[in-house]
């Protein structure tokens, strides 16, 4: 984790916490404000979105017809709103892919592993990855467990040893002084996965 990344979850972090404290009426107007601004900026860029959403732009979300994974990916280059990304160059950028190689210079790209039969394919600027990682930390504050400068906070993820998978992308971009991360693969024995642990 380079100090930009960590300076940026660090920023959503202390920024997400701060409306934990806020009232029922103000979540719940930021939440409305947030939704607005996101459903725009689809149907501004997303073809799918503003041909499967006609007519229902202002709709409650429970009145929105519901999107399956096999739908998103089968009408994937019309889903997404850069149309700089395409599944096919997704997808060859997952085949050659090396750790720390950003698509088109500007995307992390995460894929799931397809066990349902469609993998799916998911990139994040680094904007993007920094909320979600700060999301992660955020479930560990909960937990009890801080990162500290001087104290570093070690983390240990099972999960698949493909590059591409969430759980490896999200441990390598948390391997860091602060976060030391051991990555485990779900794919080993459970006996051995408990001696690395312990």
């Amino acid at each position: 984790m380079g100090l930009g990344l960590a300076a940026r979850i660090l920023w959503n972090m202390v920024r997400v916490s701060t409306r934990e404290g806020w009232e029922r009426d103000r979540l719940e107007e930021y939440q409305a404000s947030a939704l607005t601004q996101l459903r725009a900026h689809t149907y501004k860029h997303s073809p799918f979105y503003r041909k499967h959403h006609e007519g229902l732009e202002s709709a409650p979300l429970n009145q929105l017809p519901i999107v399956t994974k096999q739908q998103l990916m089968a009408s994937y280059d019309g889903v997404v709103t850069d149309p700089a990304i395409t599944h096919d160059d997704l997808q060859r950028h997952l085949l050659g892919k090396h750790d720390d190689e950003l698509f088109n210079d500007k995307y992390i790209v995460c894929a799931t592993s397809g066990t349902s039969g469609t993998p799916g394919l998911f990139p994040y600027s680094e904007a993007e990855w920094a909320v979600l990682l700060a999301s992660f930390a955020r479930a560990s504050r909960w937990a009890g467990s801080h990162v500290r400068l001087f104290d570093p906070m070690r983390l240990a993820i099972v999960g698949s040893d493909k590059l591409s998978h969430q759980s490896r992308v999200v441990a390598d971009s948390f391997d860091s002084p602060w976060v030391p991360t051991l990555r485990l693969s779900a794919n080993e024995p459970l006996y051995e996965i408990i001696s690395q642990l312990n």
